[in-house]
């Protein structure tokens, strides 16, 4: 729902990210509670629940995107997402637990398998040559790799005995199932709202919609991700951050992208292609040799992070007022023009 009035819009778009972030809070809160009920562990839940649950304002927005016939807006979402994950969400956890060490087994199988899916869904996006677009047939490939990372990490788990600060309560079945419902529903009407007005935003300011998503939807979508990162600080468990951070970033590519792949190919735009793919690798990259110096991510890397982000935010506005898309149509038409005069002059 969108109108013709600017404030309007800004109101009803900040309404359904609140309606998406706490949609999807509250059906991760019963999915977890039905899980616990049935006599899942805890880590198992941590795995899957919530990472996959930190990506589900991410999911709810493409495939919203995908339905409303926007494609151009999930393309912009993830890798947006996945670097503000990285760049604002993780640095802001190392700042403030003064450091981070890091768990060998966590970089050698999770860290580096997201590096992994960050360059297979580069490869996919631009392969072949002169066709950028992300196709039903990548959906599934992703998809498959969603399904055999998800067992890998069931399967390879390792339980630990921590103590909780607090005693968590456990909902009652049919609490646990309304949850879930108002939950899932929270998070359409959340999605629509954020998608038709970063539409609405993109026409007025005629601007490609992808740049507004990789900005404003990618910071918003990433909000829960924030949220555990800054819980998980002040309870003491730094390596939940981390952990949310790398299953988030994992889970939106191999997730994410995939269902909304597979329910529409999806065209790759000029500043995604051109920048924020390219971007998202080189900081997958940095996050991996930040991790692997002396297994520590320091407080002094952290910063370098968040100036990243900074920079990464300048860049941003820059495109939305100086779009590659319409550099390149303005240089075609001068360069017509140009051919015309000279037609002229013979």
């Amino acid at each position: 729902m969108s109108t013709d009035i600017f404030i309007v819009n800004i109101v009803l778009f900040i309404i359904g990210v609140y309606i998406l972030i706490k949609g999807s809070d509250i059906f991760v809160e019963g999915a977890a509670s039905v899980a616990r009920k049935y006599g899942v562990p805890d880590i198992v839940i941590g795995l899957t629940l919530v990472s996959i649950g930190t990506s589900l304002p991410e999911l709810a927005t493409d495939i919203v995107a995908a339905k409303a016939g926007t494609p151009e807006i999930a393309m912009g979402v993830i890798p947006g997402s996945n670097i503000a994950n990285v760049l604002l969400i993780l640095s802001t956890a190392v700042i403030l637990g003064k450091g981070l060490n890091i768990d060998q087994k966590v970089f050698r199988r999770d860290a580096l398998f997201m590096l992994f899916s960050f360059f297979v869904f580069a490869g996919m996006c631009y392969l072949p040559p002169g066709n950028w677009e992300f196709s039903r047939i990548d959906g599934i490939i992703l998809l498959v790799l969603f399904f055999g990372y998800t067992y890998r990490l069931l399967k390879d788990r390792e339980v630990e005995d921590e103590e909780d600060d607090e005693a968590e309560e456990q909902l009652s079945l049919g609490k646990s199932i309304t949850f879930i419902l108002l939950g899932g529903i929270g998070v359409v009407v959340g999605a629509t709202l954020m998608v038709e007005n970063v539409v609405w935003f993109a026409e007025k300011m005629k601007v490609p919609a992808e740049i507004i998503s990789v900005t404003i939807v990618a910071i918003g979508t990433s909000l829960p991700e924030l949220a555990v990162t800054v819980a998980g600080v002040k309870k003491g468990k730094k390596n939940i951050a981390l952990g949310n951070v790398i299953g988030s970033n994992t889970f939106n590519l191999i997730l994410v992208m995939g269902v909304t792949g597979v329910i529409m190919p999806i065209p790759v735009g000029k500043e995604v292609g051109y920048i924020f793919i390219p971007l998202m690798l080189a900081v997958g990259l940095f996050l991996v040799l930040f991790m692997r110096t002396n297994w520590k991510i320091s407080v002094k890397e952290g910063w370098i992070m968040m100036i990243a982000y900074i920079l990464f935010t300048c860049l941003n506005l820059y495109l939305i007022f100086n779009p590659i898309e319409r550099k390149i149509q303005g240089n075609t038409q001068i360069e017509q023009t140009q051919l015309d005069d000279q037609v002229q002059e013979k």
